[in-house]
């Protein structure tokens, strides 16, 4: 999940998950009504996994200096 990102994410109709394009944080979505999302909040193993990711390239980068 990336705070700084404020890319604008479409769900498709009735879809219960939308992915960001640009960080690729993907969101639980709820439908008030048609036509109407509304983010539950983020997809936890998604957000889990760009984190271990990141993590792994932080941790990379100082080992090779």
């Amino acid at each position: 999940m990336n705070p700084g990102c404020i890319s604008r994410i479409t769900p498709e109709p009735g879809a219960t998950k939308a992915k960001c394009p640009k960080c690729g944080s993907e969101w639980r979505i709820f439908w008030v009504k048609a036509g109407f999302p509304r983010v539950k909040g983020p997809v936890w193993e998604t957000s889990q996994k760009l984190a271990n990711e990141q993590w792994a390239r932080i941790t990379q980068k100082k080992e090779e200096k």
